[in-house]
């Protein structure tokens, strides 16, 4: 997986966030152990909240992040595009040439990858971004390199390209797609989540 960018505000928010609720819990820590009658060494009270900061992050990123709560208080707008894409596409090589295959999107509050498969080429990705413009839909935007399978015609060849998707519903991704040198093509992508 790779970072991606997002214009949202969240990036500054969500740290300052975790990083007063690790100062909050590393007081309540404190507060514990010296009801308890334990003096503590001053090596181990000192790095607490860090400690704490850093399971905060690991956990939010990974898991937390996509959670309803943060959604519903705005927290979080970055949308959740995890799961397996059924992929509809039409391209302009030829005349128009229809295709269809698989996307698998993983990804975590900071962190994204997207591997898209169909009968004549894999790619994945190279960077991304999520734009969350207040008066758009969200838009997925990113840089990929494909591959062609044995099974692909003869000037299909290993390119870079990029793709641009508009977030339609939940679990529709609409947009347009240009590939770079060796394939020099440009078409249409839709992508429906088939699971999370």
């Amino acid at each position: 997986m790779h970072p991606y960018a997002t214009d949202s505000d969240e990036r500054r928010l969500v740290p300052l966030t975790l990083g007063l609720l690790a100062l909050g819990l590393g007081f309540l820590t404190h507060a514990v152990v010296s009801a308890m009658n334990f003096d503590a060494p001053w090596w181990l009270d000192m790095p607490t909240p860090l400690v704490l900061y850093g399971l905060l992050w690991t956990g939010f990123d990974r898991v937390a992040w996509h959670w309803s709560p943060w959604k519903r208080l705005r927290l979080v707008r970055v949308p959740d595009y995890r799961g397996i894409w059924r992929v509809e596409g039409q391209s302009d090589y030829g005349t128009e040439t229809p295709f269809t295959g698989e996307a698998t999107i993983r990804q975590t509050w900071t962190a994204m990858s997207i591997e898209i498969e169909t009968a004549l080429s894999r790619s994945h990705t190279l960077t991304g971004s999520v734009l969350l413009d207040p008066f758009a839909r969200p838009r997925l935007s990113y840089e990929y390199a494909s591959e062609p399978k044995a099974s692909a015609t003869p000037t299909l060849q290993a390119h870079r390209g990029a793709a641009w998707l508009d977030l339609k519903s939940t679990d529709v991704l609409e947009g347009e797609y240009y590939g770079g040198r060796g394939s020099q093509n440009l078409g249409t992508l839709r992508l429906v989540r088939a699971r999370a």
